[in-house]
């Protein structure tokens, strides 16, 4: 890991344990060594914490609007079963149009 030139993929593997060891102790090191990093270390965590919290809002927003999940199964709706039937119906009458006019 190069640590001369902070990343959010450095970071990202700190936060999620993604280090060996001695990388962990290195990145740490520094985060006490050096000011800079650790603001932009502590810049990127409160980036990832807001990002956190507006999905957890758009969700509670949803929940909150809809009574429900987005993208969960019992939101995906079907259509009643008198729907299909109609639907059936006029497929079948306008291929039975299209046989009597040939």
């Amino acid at each position: 890991m190069n640590l001369s030139n902070p990343s959010s993929q450095e970071f990202n593997a700190y936060l999620s344990d993604q280090l060996l060891e001695k990388e962990k102790k290195d990145f740490e090191q520094r985060l006490k060594e050096d000011k800079e990093f650790a603001n932009s270390f502590k810049q990127h965590q409160q980036i990832l914490e807001g990002m956190t919290n507006a999905r957890r809002a758009y969700f509670q927003l949803y929940r909150d609007i809809e009574g429900e999940q987005p993208f969960s199964k019992s939101n995906q709706k079907t259509a009643p079963w008198y729907l299909w039937i109609l639907i059936v119906l006029i497929l079948g009458m306008a291929v039975w149009a299209i046989f009597e006019l040939f």
